[in-house]
């Protein structure tokens, strides 16, 4: 099973390096988008009253946008922690956009797409501000990325996005699923479901055909190596599983394992139940291992943090625009065993966060390479349309108040990954884990 699970990882490693090169493109051709949207709009207010329209797209956009969230913003601002602008403002530019907006849609000579219209207005406030993080969701978006964070969802067990033919390719497949009891693998393209050829249309109408259907059997045909498989699967509520454990002997020692692939909701209640049954084994040390986990829920990774800091220890600092607030441990640990967090490039956001914490508070040690660097903080926003706009709102900093944003975390041990591990993943091969263990029985000697 962990043979399984370590080249599991190797082939999610390799999807993920070609998710960075597909992000690149769906941006580059976002950005293409806007700029024929804010041609159009130039265009067309120039015809309709060339001599009043002496605002720029950028802020037509801006009341287009203001005017749709206002009221969500409204309901949210103190969760979200978003000022809301004074009843004046709010209301002058209200009526300069209803003057606007009714103007495109009944005097433009062509046919406009209300939803389309305002999905495009948000995607070129979102590009404007520059800010990788900062970014809108359609519904589809938005529902596949709360299902992963969230760790409950209905479906295959498979996690897919669209490679450079618009293909649906699996990216990561999930233990307990009827995916993973088929076989199948990340890197498969979906090319057929009960023989109707899906290839081409992309993830969103591939996902329409066989999401949120509970108990639904059916046949598919996947696409691997240029061989066409055929399997039956069935649709089913799945927990996902962030969290696996085992136990390492080395020298009389029992050294506790635990990998986290992401920060999701239910990530903490997992990551919990496997350390005290880890614990129960009498271990005498703890590896954590961030490598290629991107993130998740803050939250989730505060309440892992409170299982091994005190009330008196700072986990991270959270940095505004006007003020830096320190958050506080909220429990008394009595854990004092020695503890090496593994990372890597790919490791960002809340993995930073328990990294650095573990590193700067707990007295942790590093080993592998340096973290990505991803030290700011993400508020989610519901739309209306079915959407979400993720916004970044503040930076984080470590315990001791360093910068990570752009910088990452730095690592006591650094260990490039030996090329033998991609070949043959084990733990054997796997040199950034034996030099963990090797940090480690040297402490407990």
């Amino acid at each position: 099973d962990n043979k399984k699970k370590e080249v599991s990882l190797v082939e999610e490693q390799k999807v993920k390096k070609i998710l960075v090169k597909e992000e690149d493109k769906k941006k580059l051709k976002e950005k293409n988008e806007v700029a024929k949207t804010k041609n159009i709009f130039k265009r067309l207010l120039n015809k309709l009253n060339p001599e009043e329209n002496k605002f720029n797209f950028l802020e037509i956009i801006l009341l287009m946008f203001m005017a749709f969230v206002v009221g969500v913003f409204a309901s949210q601002a103190i969760s979200l922690k978003i000022p809301i602008l004074n009843n004046t403002t709010v209301i002058e530019d209200t009526s300069e956009l209803t003057r606007v907006y009714n103007l495109i849609i009944n005097k433009y000579y062509g046919e406009v797409d209300k939803k389309e219209l305002t999905s495009a207005a948000i995607k070129g406030m979102m590009n404007y501000l520059s800010d990788d993080y900062s970014m809108y969701f359609t519904e589809d978006e938005k529902n596949d990325f709360n299902e992963r964070l969230n760790g409950v969802y209905t479906g295959l067990g498979v996690e897919i996005t669209n490679d450079a033919s618009n293909n649906a390719m699996i990216v990561t497949v999930f233990d307990n699923s009827s995916a993973k009891d088929a076989n199948l693998k990340p890197g498969d393209i979906i090319a057929k479901i009960n023989g109707e050829d899906v290839l081409g249309l992309g993830k969103e109408e591939v996902v329409k055909k066989i999401k949120g259907k509970s108990n639904y059997s059916f046949n598919m045909s996947v696409l691997r190596d240029n061989n066409l498989i055929d399997v039956k699967v069935v649709t089913k509520s799945i927990t996902l599983s962030s969290v696996t454990s085992s136990v390492i002997e080395k020298d009389n020692e029992k050294i506790g394992y635990i990998y986290i692939s992401i920060f999701a909701l239910n990530t903490y209640d997992q990551f919990k139940e496997q350390l005290e049954e880890l614990e129960k084994m009498k271990i005498t040390s703890l590896i954590i291992d961030v490598r290629s986990n991107t993130g998740g829920h803050l939250t989730s990774v505060t309440s892992i943090l409170d299982l091994f800091l005190n009330k008196t220890d700072v986990l991270y600092q959270i940095k505004s625009k006007d003020k830096i607030k320190k958050v506080y441990g909220t429990d008394a640990s009595t854990r004092k065993y020695p503890i090496v967090v593994l990372t890597n490039e790919l490791s960002a956001s809340a993995s930073e966060i328990l990294a650095s914490a573990l590193k700067e508070a707990y007295g942790a040690k590093t080993v592998g390479i340096k973290t990505f660097g991803k030290g700011t903080m993400q508020n989610m926003l519901d739309l209306e349309n079915g959407g979400m706009i993720k916004v970044t709102t503040e930076e984080w900093l470590t315990s001791k108040g360093n910068k990570i944003n752009k910088e990452g975390v730095p690592v006591d041990y650094e260990v490039k990954l030996d090329e033998k591990y991609a070949s043959n993943p084990s733990k054997e091969t796997d040199n950034q884990l034996q030099k963990a263990i090797e940090v480690l029985t040297k402490a407990n000697n």
